[in-house]
């Protein structure tokens, strides 16, 4: 409540800070108590998890969000490789990401694309390329009415990546979490070639989707 300015002159106040602690440890429901319900040992910040950090997590939390000015970006690992997978097969399920980029972002930035299509299903076959696919272009356009795009027409957004079925893979990991995926060859936007022989080509043909 209050807005930046509120949150972080709370922050500052060490009874503020005690009462969180206190509810953390007590157990406030649901996902706004992520620091309890995952535990310090699996909310990682530059590499080293709150835990590691030493002292009282919520105070380390709290002393972390005030120097940066709540700029602090966290990777919470709540989910197993077996949920991702149960979900990821389910008939319903469209891909997306909502990582945001940064000096050490989460890998899905890099890698959500080709981690789902080149790893889960050209790998270890979850679904068929073809499911795959649609579930990356064409279903996912028609849920957020994009109209335009999403498919290979005639008057349609020349929206186009051409990949190496056998060489494509995500290559981002937590290290290292913008390594690009491999065996893209080429990526166009709006019938412009964006990325070819591994690099952009500088044409800028993408704008903003309203």
């Amino acid at each position: 409540e209050g807005g930046a300015a509120a949150t972080l002159e709370r922050l500052r106040d060490p009874t503020a800070v005690a009462r969180i602690a206190h509810d953390v440890e007590r157990g406030l429901p649901g996902w706004e108590n992520l620091l309890g319900t995952l535990g310090p040992e699996r909310i990682v910040v530059a590499g080293v998890s709150i835990a590691d950090r030493g002292g009282e997590p919520v105070e380390t939390v709290a002393e972390l969000l005030v120097e940066s000015e709540l700029g602090v970006q966290m990777i919470m690992h709540y989910a197993s490789e077996e949920a991702v997978r149960e979900i990821a097969a389910h008939p319903l399920m469209l891909l997306g990401s909502d990582g945001i980029f940064g000096d050490r972002p989460h890998p899905r930035v890099a890698g959500s694309a080709a981690r789902f299509l080149g790893r889960l299903c050209l790998r270890e076959g979850l679904l068929e390329p073809e499911e795959a696919i649609a579930r990356l272009t064409a279903r996912a356009a028609d849920r957020f009415g994009l109209g335009d795009r999403g498919r290979i027409e005639v008057g349609k957004r020349a929206d186009l990546v051409l990949l190496d079925p056998a060489a494509y893979l995500d290559a981002a990991t937590y290290e290292e979490p913008l390594n690009l995926a491999e065996g893209v060859a080429g990526v166009w936007v709006a019938g412009e070639r964006a990325w070819a022989d591994g690099a952009p080509t500088g044409a800028r043909a993408g704008g903003v989707v309203r």
